[in-house]
């Protein structure tokens, strides 16, 4: 008899098609203790990773004290000085963010792919120093500036991917002192290896670091990414990093490997951060009216004034 039979093995698999049917057809549900666990559990190895690599980490930082000394008392004595001279200006938090960013530009050159600005936990410390710097050494210094002139930014540095494709509308900020690469020394086997494998590491290991800054609209928390080294603004929104003024998608990936080898303290953070940006109901456009393009330049000229008036 041609006719199949219903057997039990028939049976099963008709329950299990006929479960999964149902599973679709409702899965806007949300089990929310079965998310609280999965999260309860990405906050677990996280931190155990968080707690691997922050030894190594901050073994490097011991050793920058060491040999910077007396330059890192100076340097944060001058940071301290130029925050007390922001919060004197009473400048709301766009106005904030395009100052530092402005003067770190304008003050300082940008070295692209150089070894001899790499001093852990103190990156900034270039600026000061030498006025030259890599992406890492002006997120840095953006960092420590803002957080000093007020904690409530909560600013940290994040490891990303840019995608070059993109290309972003920037506002009128200052040029950099100086844009050159750095190719004169010997390269070593590690970079030899990376260059041959480019592609890949980049991917891994992202390729640019920016600022995350927590800021409020509508008395609701938003974390917006700041890159002091192409001079733009984005934010979280639903787990990724939106770009403002601009209608391109993706400009920004986070790293998780590359925040690892960085600095892993901030991998649980952003991971809240992430979930956190799901449930914020502030929509692009009132982020683009407070932060976009058109608020950055008002800033910018809102300082100018007020550096004129001085």
């Amino acid at each position: 008899m041609k006719n199949e039979i219903l057997s039990i093995k028939n049976l099963k698999q008709y329950n299990k098609l006929n479960n999964n049917y149902k599973i679709k057809k409702h899965k806007k549900k949300i089990n929310v203790r079965e998310l609280k666990d999965a999260l309860l559990a990405t906050m677990l190895i996280a931190s155990v990773i968080d707690s691997i690599f922050f030894v190594g980490h901050m073994n490097e930082v011991e050793a920058s004290k060491k040999k910077y000394g007396q330059e890192i008392v100076e340097h944060d004595d001058y940071i301290r000085k130029y925050a007390s001279k922001i919060r004197f200006e009473n400048l709301s938090d766009i106005e904030i963010i395009m100052k530092i960013m402005n003067d770190l530009r304008k003050n300082n050159s940008y070295i692209e792919n150089s070894k001899k600005i790499n001093i852990a936990g103190y990156n900034g410390l270039s600026l000061y120093m030498n006025h030259e710097g890599v992406c890492k050494s002006f997120a840095e210094e953006f960092v420590s500036i803002i957080n000093e002139v007020d904690p409530k930014y909560n600013a940290r540095c994040l490891k990303v991917l840019v995608d070059q494709n993109v290309k972003q509308p920037v506002p009128n900020v200052d040029s950099f002192k100086n844009v050159q690469l750095d190719s004169e020394s010997e390269k070593s086997i590690e970079e030899k290896i990376y260059e041959s494998n480019e592609e890949f590491f980049k991917k891994q290991w992202g390729d640019h670091t920016v600022a995350l800054v927590d800021v409020k609209i509508d008395k609701k928390n938003i974390t917006l990414v700041v890159d002091p080294t192409n001079a733009f603004i984005g934010y979280l929104k639903n787990g990724r990093i939106e770009t403002l003024s601009s209608n391109e998608q993706g400009k920004l990936k986070y790293s998780f490997a590359g925040q690892m080898l960085y600095d892993p303290t901030v991998i649980t953070t952003y991971d809240l951060k992430k979930i956190e940006s799901f449930f914020n109901n502030i929509d692009k456009e009132k982020i683009e009216q407070e932060f976009g393009l058109e608020a950055q330049n008002k800033a910018l000229e809102n300082n100018e004034v007020k550096r004129k008036i001085k």
